[in-house]
């Protein structure tokens, strides 16, 4: 591991207390939620699990911090590849893949 991965690494320990206001939990708190209540607000706040949440938003920080680039987390592996696949390809492209895969 290079030193900077390493300062990195170390430095992922203190990252989310930069957010922190009197009171916040230490440990980051795992959101269980599906769907959020969120009444007369259509942009900005989490709607519905499957496309955003506090977790997940928290793992792409902490990820993108330790690779030092962007970072987006997918609820499934389906969902990583099919978004690849949208990225880059237009229609009529073809996609060759194995028999097994």
């Amino acid at each position: 591991m290079s030193e900077t991965a390493k300062s990195r690494a170390a430095a992922l320990a203190h990252l989310r207390s930069r957010d922190f206001a009197k009171g916040d939990p230490i440990p980051l708190p795992l959101t269980m939620a599906s769907i959020f209540h969120t009444p007369g607000e259509e942009a900005g706040f989490d709607q519905y699990g499957r496309y955003d949440n506090p977790t997940w938003r928290a793992v792409e920080h902490a990820l993108g911090h330790l690779e030092d680039a962007q970072c987006l987390a997918f609820p499934s592996g389906m969902g990583a590849i099919s978004s690849v696949f949208f990225a880059l390809l237009k229609s009529g492209d073809r996609v060759l893949l194995p028999a097994d895969g």
